[in-house]
């Protein structure tokens, strides 16, 4: 996806409280990663890359009942 061509942007179709849905590739790898701040530095992977079937890809291994804010990023594994 080319981050300055607004038609190729990846978009965020579902958020619950335990369930991410985005637009995907079939058949191309994304890793969900995590962090308590969004300076950039603590980013970690939560839970296996996964490889869609179909263009929309989903994710629900990151539930936890952890009192601070986490967010949540998608990145496509080359």
């Amino acid at each position: 996806m080319n981050p300055k061509d607004k038609n190729s942007a990846q978009w965020i179709s579902l958020v619950q409280t335990n369930l991410i849905q985005w637009q995907a590739k079939p058949y191309e790898l994304y890793e969900v990663q995590v962090s308590t701040n969004l300076t950039g530095t603590n980013w970690v992977r939560s839970g296996n890359p996964l490889l869609p079937t179909n263009a929309i890809a989903s994710f629900s291994n990151f539930y936890s009942t952890a009192s601070s804010p986490r967010f949540f990023r998608i990145l496509k594994v080359p």
